[in-house]
């Protein structure tokens, strides 16, 4: 893999953070790569942030829940940054995650 360095350019950077759709669900099945579709279910929270202090599940400070949360945002990529190397990072994400870009599996 290539090495990723900091981005120093403004210009090249784009923050995620703001409100995104969100559900919680019972279980964890790693087995299910289908994705939930996005409805009027969904609530929006802002991002960063943390599910339980908007009421999705109680705060759990020794071990995971069994729950999964799935995340929904839409954004546009600059024009300028086509062939480019594009890197997405979140920094607060517990205990793992799967990243889906247009709907299909990153990575």
């Amino acid at each position: 893999m290539a090495q990723v360095l900091p981005v120093t350019d403004p210009a090249m950077k784009m923050s995620l953070n703001g409100d995104w759709y969100l559900t919680v669900v019972d279980g964890i099945d790693e087995s299910n790569t289908s994705l939930p579709t996005v409805d009027d279910t969904w609530r929006q929270i802002p991002v960063p942030g943390c599910w339980e202090q908007y009421g999705f599940s109680r705060p759990s400070y020794d071990k995971a829940l069994p729950l999964t949360g799935y995340y929904h945002t839409t954004f546009t990529v600059p024009k300028e940054w086509k062939g480019q190397r594009i890197v997405i990072q979140f920094d607060g994400v517990l205990y793992g995650y799967d990243l889906y870009v247009n709907g299909k599996a990153s990575g």
